[in-house]
């Protein structure tokens, strides 16, 4: 029971002390700094064998070599959500 009671003290005793030292960010120094517009592009995913008739030429090729088996590819088109699976597993 004392340990319980000394390590509930303890935390309360930290608890307090971080929150003695915490505003609510209204008491500036010095002007905040400059903002700069930055574009983010996020949450891509890049699926290899979208065609299904490269997919053995990808797997036996390296990676650098990638890139001009892709320009056999026959689909011209990008994925856009809704479309079937284009990878049948056999």
């Amino acid at each position: 029971m004392i340990k319980t009671t000394r390590s509930m003290f303890i935390l309360l005793v930290v608890i307090v002390c971080l929150n003695c030292g915490c505003d609510n960010g209204t008491h500036h120094t010095s002007p905040p700094a400059a903002t700069i517009p930055v574009v983010v592009f996020s949450d891509v995913h890049f699926n290899p064998f979208y065609d299904p008739s490269l997919f053995q030429a990808l797997v036996a090729a390296d990676v650098s070599e990638w890139a001009d088996i892709f320009k056999t590819s026959g689909i011209t088109s990008s994925f856009s959500m809704g479309e079937p699976n284009q990878l049948s597993v056999a």
